[in-house]
């Protein structure tokens, strides 16, 4: 009883003296709000960039020539291939972030050479996170370019083309009205001269060849955002962390050097209790924190939902241990506040990069996305993103919660450790 009044006077003399400094609280609660803001203004139009973006793939079509597409699909450095089995899978994919879209091609897609003599668009569907703007742009550009190249390759075998042409006769006297089926079949009677000649052909439906019908995931699938600030609101609060953490950290690296923490050894507090009594004081600011950043997001300006509030909780929860864990390491490695205070912002940064918290990491090289696991930043904004917008469910949150509370635990022990109390003695 006695060890958990000694934390609890501890942790409310920091959280007083974080009050007391108006210039510390207002970068602790107020910027990360100003954080958020800034990305969802950054974030609230369609971005255009360049990388490899991973898609689900589903070809119901089955035939040589949708098989042939599906190899120039795999083959394409701007796209990362994965094969499905179904529609269900490749959506289940999408709406758990782990692919940026599911392309789907439908029956009769094979012979898009065919499709367009006929006068018809050549359909694709699919579905894109609506978090990943920028891949949409450069998937749609891409399966546009792709799709030009499978035409042009069917119709350059003058052979094939005919061949083409005649399956096209063939369809329009079946079905097409006498005087539609007349000017087609002039048409094509003019392409069958230009291919006597060895003139090249091009063909294309008069508002454009190709129909794109790719769309974001249903409100059955997800809590559709409101704003784009759903969608920045973890980076946000990933950021107020990081200030959370780094603020902690040179309180208690500040408070050694002045010998506040030896002191306190003297008195009858065990060592672990200071320390403790200091991580429950970062773990309440970073929870504060994230609580009034929640409140400004569900504002009717910016119109943040979450889609469970009790995962939420959870998330912010195991957010906070993981950096509670990040500020015992950090502190440690320094025996000054300018020491730290550089460390810190250097490994801080460079983690929040490497986990996406500033640039996606679609657009990261392949190891560095792998890198990124390492990252709290990165299982913060998975956790978030979960919870507030892609439905993710208990078993789905497991994930990234735990990882985030093996950060918080590794971090605080192994900080604990290597800290050292006075910085004159060095024990």
């Amino acid at each position: 009883m006695r060890a958990t009044r000694s934390i609890l006077l501890l942790a409310l003399k920091d959280v007083r003296l974080l009050l007391r400094d108006r210039l510390g609280a207002f970068f602790t609660f107020a910027f990360p709000v100003l954080y958020a803001l800034l990305f969802g203004l950054m974030f609230s139009g369609t971005g255009e960039g360049s990388g490899t973006v991973g898609i689900a793939l589903v070809d119901l079509d089955r035939t040589d020539g949708s098989r042939a597409f599906v190899e120039r699909l795999a083959d394409s450095e701007a796209l990362d291939v994965t094969l499905v089995a179904d529609s269900d899978a490749g959506r289940e994919l999408v709406r758990r972030g782990k692919l940026s879209a599911l392309l789907v091609l439908p029956e009769g897609f094979g012979d898009p050479a065919t499709t367009l003599v006929r006068g018809e668009r050549v359909r694709l569907e699919g579905v894109v996170d609506p978090s990943r703007k920028a891949e949409a742009a450069i998937l749609k550009g891409t399966l546009s370019g792709l799709v030009f190249e499978h035409i042009g390759d069917s119709l350059r075998d003058p052979d094939r083309a005919r061949a083409v042409i005649a399956e096209s006769r063939a369809a329009l006297s079946e079905g097409a009205p006498p005087a539609v089926a007349a000017a087609v079949d002039r048409m094509l009677s003019g392409v069958e001269g230009l291919l006597d000649e060895g003139e090249a052909v091009g063909l294309g439906a008069a508002d454009g060849p190709i129909d794109l019908a790719i769309g974001e995931l249903t409100s059955g699938e997800r809590t559709v955002p409101v704003t784009a600030y759903a969608l920045t609101f973890p980076q946000g609060a990933a950021w107020g962390l990081m200030a959370c953490a780094l603020g902690s950290s040179l309180s208690l690296v500040g408070e050694r050097s002045r010998g506040t923490l030896v002191r306190l050894s003297l008195a009858p507090i065990a060592r672990w209790q200071i320390l403790a009594g200091k991580a429950l004081s970062c773990f309440v600011i970073s929870l504060v924190m994230l609580a009034v950043l929640v409140g400004v997001a569900h504002l009717p300006v910016f119109g943040v939902r979450a889609e469970s509030y009790m995962l939420l909780a959870v998330a912010s929860v195991c957010a906070c241990a993981a950096f509670v864990g990040v500020m015992m390491l950090v502190a440690s490695f320094g025996k000054t506040v300018a020491a730290v205070e550089g460390f810190g912002r250097a490994v801080l940064l460079v983690l929040a990069l490497v986990g996406g918290a500033a640039v996606p990491v679609v657009f990261m090289p392949v190891w560095m996305r792998t890198a990124a696991g390492v990252s709290p930043f990165r299982w913060v904004i998975e956790a978030m993103d979960g919870a507030i917008w892609r439905g993710f469910g208990v078993q789905e949150m497991l994930l990234p919660c735990g990882v985030l509370l093996a950060i918080g635990l590794v971090g605080f022990v192994g900080g604990s450790l290597m800290f050292r109390f006075s910085r004159v003695m060095g024990d």
